[in-house]
């Protein structure tokens, strides 16, 4: 119950004070993590770097920040306990851009084509807007996308004589040529200079590989390629209860209930919030209008292939929540999403 009523107490805070005041009522429970918050309230110093919430609200780009304001502050017991001793407080942030599928497919294109401007002008844009700022770069959500495409045959291990798994590594290798570009040759000069030799993004990208898909990180993956599943299928069971019902949007709640208890066996809590708005207003939820009755029609394989794209849509908040805990620790981890909401 304390542990309950410390998340109900900040989930309806606003104030930056109200956060403290709560994080030290609980202190109990509270010392044991790390919050941070975004909160329009606080108007202190922001963490996004000068220039980049201009980016954010251009149009025609692909950003999608996983904060809903730039005004984010930290809290955990260390930071509260310094701030009472009147000492400074330094909070190490981490501005991180997660890669999809298509982007990472884009920057190939982008360095390996004669003319990349044929690249729809929003991407070239936002690549062009990635290489004048300095962010980290984060393949997690790239590699989890692929795993199961790449290792559905049976195969044990990654390798590049399986042309699957070719077309990984050539993305991968040139999203580290894509991270070394010489920011002020490009910037001066509109010049794509490397700072690192071809063998040396090539030994980059095996150490990636061997480390996320040949070492430790199965346990991670197989706990992803369950969410996957689970999500597909409760995905399945909203268009079907949509398309099979005329019945009204708290009704067809009902039924989603009893699906979600008979066939999924997980509560997603904020896909059931989104079911909801689908059911009331279809054209609400473009993520979920992209299948439609009578619509485009699709065989049985392109279907199930576009539901569990879409799932992968659904599921990136999860990978970079656990990103932001995985990397609790050291930094303050923001992420920040690359991907095309036109496919």
């Amino acid at each position: 119950m304390g542990f309950g009523n410390f998340l109900y107490s900040l989930i309806h805070t606003i104030e930056p004070l109200e956060f403290i005041s709560h994080w030290n009522r609980y202190s109990e429970i509270s010392k044991n993590y790390r919050l941070i918050v975004s909160s329009e309230k606080y108007n202190k110093r922001v963490v996004y770097p000068p220039g980049l919430t201009d980016i954010l609200n251009q149009n025609n780009t692909d950003f999608v920040p996983y904060f809903k304001s730039k005004n984010i502050f930290s809290l955990d017991t260390n930071i509260i306990n310094s701030m009472m001793g009147n000492s400074g407080v330094q909070i190490l942030y981490d501005h991180s851009i997660m890669l999809d599928t298509n982007y990472t497919s884009y920057i190939k294109r982008f360095l390996s084509e004669k003319n990349p401007n044929l690249l729809e002008e929003s991407t070239y844009k936002t690549l062009d807007i990635l290489l004048r700022n300095k962010f980290n770069y984060d393949t997690t959500f790239y590699l989890l996308e692929n795993y199961m495409n790449l290792f559905s045959s049976g195969e044990k291990v990654f390798t590049v004589t399986n042309t699957k798994h070719l077309a990984v590594f050539e993305n991968l290798y040139y999203v580290e040529l894509f991270k070394s570009i010489n920011q002020e040759k490009y910037i001066e000069y509109s010049k794509v200079e490397y700072t690192i030799s071809e063998n040396e993004a090539k030994q980059n990208t095996d150490d990636l590989i061997s480390l996320f898909y040949n070492g430790s990180s199965k346990e991670i993956l197989r706990m992803f390629i369950n969410m996957h599943q689970s999500m597909t299928l409760l995905l399945i069971g909203i268009w079907q209860i949509q398309f099979s019902s005329k019945v009204s949007a708290k009704n067809k709640m009902k039924k989603l209930f009893d699906y979600v208890t008979s066939k999924v066996g997980v509560f997603y809590e904020r896909e059931m919030v989104i079911a909801l708005k689908y059911f009331e207003d279809t054209k609400s939820v473009s993520m979920l209008n992209k299948i439609n009755k009578g619509g485009k029609s699709f065989n049985q394989k392109e279907l199930l292939e576009k539901v569990e794209n879409i799932a992968w849509d659904f599921i990136v908040p999860r990978v970079m929540e656990f990103q932001i805990n995985a990397n609790k620790n050291y930094s303050n981890f923001i992420p920040f999403f690359y991907h095309t909401i036109k496919n």
